[in-house]
């Protein structure tokens, strides 16, 4: 008999693998490390709602497949409901009434849900997907915008650049601009890990 748990689930290759949110949380019965994107990703987007820190996105141009985490849901979970959880939390809008809406040719600041088949035996996998905003990618734009969302008094802690850089290394997310991204960061806030930095802005 087919495992119903294994119908379903999110590939997850940013900050949604430590962070899910509460609504999705509630159903995520398994993690898979180590699975590979179908799709190139680098860091191509400014989040609005990280001060513009560059965030992780699928790129038709350079990037390369990294190692994301599989999230596969429970059964009682059915997908359109599980769209609608995976667009309120990428939008920082968990607990609200907020629906996903599919859309031929979304615009770079629309979510677009992806989905993929047959995925490490997983019948239906989901991902979240925004449109490059920043228009020429180097490791010297994103660390400056990475510094920039860092030093602002108006993010939120832990949802600035550095931060979120230093986590997507943790989970072994590496894209080709990682390396050279991180040691401008560490130049130009002359430390010597994302981690001393990071220690230096906890309260």
């Amino acid at each position: 008999m087919k495992d119903k748990a294994h119908n379903l689930g999110i590939l997850a290759f940013g900050s949604l693998i430590d962070d899910p949110g509460t609504e999705l949380k509630e159903y995520i019965v398994e993690q898979i490390k180590n699975v590979e994107t179908p799709f190139k990703v680098e860091y191509g987007r400014k989040s609005s709602g990280r001060g513009n820190a560059p965030t992780l996105i699928p790129v038709s141009h350079g990037g390369k497949k990294v190692k994301a985490t599989l999230l596969i849901l429970s059964d009682e979970l059915g997908i359109v409901e599980a769209k609608n959880m995976l667009f309120r939390r990428e939008l920082n809008k968990v607990g609200s009434a907020r629906t996903y809406t599919e859309r031929e040719k979304p615009t770079s600041n629309q979510l677009m849900i992806g989905t993929h088949k047959n995925i490490r035996g997983v019948e239906t996998v989901l991902t979240a997907n925004f449109g490059n905003n920043i228009p020429e990618i180097t490791p010297e734009i994103l660390a400056e915008l990475a510094i920039d969302s860092f030093k602002s008094n108006n993010v939120e802690l832990g949802r600035d650049g550095i931060s979120y850089l230093s986590n997507n290394i943790s989970n072994g997310i590496i894209t080709p601009f990682t390396e050279e991204y991180k040691n401008l960061i560490l130049q130009k806030m002359n430390a010597t890990s994302l981690d001393e930095l990071l220690k230096k802005k906890t309260p």
